[in-house]
């Protein structure tokens, strides 16, 4: 029996699927890359598997995933992890923004809002309130809090389907902001001596498809006691020595 050229051909280079291991499994989102005063850049990956910070520079990334009860900060320099309850997930600059702003940026205030477009999404934008200006001049006049402390504030925040509540929980946290629903993607204040200061910014929002196991647990990794032992890698490191370098 002579076999057609075409049909040998077919069997040879896999025309006829064989049997095997399955494709992982994949799962569709955004990839968001933005920059942080004191954090840098991070790449956000937000899917409905999970969402996952990483942070450019040292390769560490929190990983929020279902049912969104707990934050986990992983270092694969280290090779730890902690697992924290997302209300008590804190910026890791806490302390360098207590001392530089006079308060975490999470105790202001916001106020009116309106309605506005980036990356060709609906968004809004917040302002402080009036109230919260007033506080703040008073508080640097009886020198309580030094003069680029906050004064009047604007915050844009993506607000669509595909950045649901879970969204601003985290990156609101990990960034120190005050908490909305939706995607933050731009925060700059106006200090009391009309300094302006840039604390976040968005570069780019892209759709992606990835792996499901991208937002895998770690495995054979150490469990720390706290997220300061995670992201500081043991070294005498904080806030202000990334601040200046």
């Amino acid at each position: 029996m002579r076999i057609m050229p075409a049909l040998l051909s077919v069997s040879i280079l896999g025309g006829f699927a064989a049997p095997g291991k399955a494709e992982p499994a994949k799962v569709s989102g955004w990839r968001v890359s933005q920059m942080t005063k004191l954090n840098g850049k991070t790449s956000v990956y937000i899917t409905p598997a999970g969402i996952k910070l990483i942070n450019d520079r040292t390769g560490i990334y929190v990983l929020f995933l279902p049912p969104y009860k707990n934050a986990v900060a992983v270092n694969p320099g280290n090779r730890k992890f902690c697992s924290t309850p997302i209300e008590r997930l804190q910026d890791p600059y806490r302390e360098t923004n207590l001392m530089f702003n006079g308060g975490t940026l999470r105790q202001i205030e916001l106020g009116s809002s309106s309605v506005t477009k980036i990356f060709d999404m609906p968004a809004v934008q917040y302002v402080a309130t009036d109230a919260f200006a007033r506080r703040q001049m008073a508080a640097v006049k009886a020198g309580k809090m030094p003069s680029r402390a906050p004064k009047t504030v604007e915050f844009v925040v993506i607000k669509n389907k595909s950045f649901e509540r879970r969204t601003g929980t985290l990156l609101t946290r990990f960034y120190g902001l005050p908490e909305v629903d939706g995607l933050p993607c731009s925060f700059k204040f106006r200090d009391t001596k009309r300094k302006d200061h840039s604390i976040l910014r968005t570069l780019s929002i892209k759709p992606l498809t990835v792996k499901k196991n991208f937002f895998d647990m770690p495995t054979g990794f150490t469990k720390a006691p706290t997220n300061e032992s995670v992201f500081y890698d043991g070294k005498i490191e904080n806030g202000l020595e990334i601040m200046f370098r």
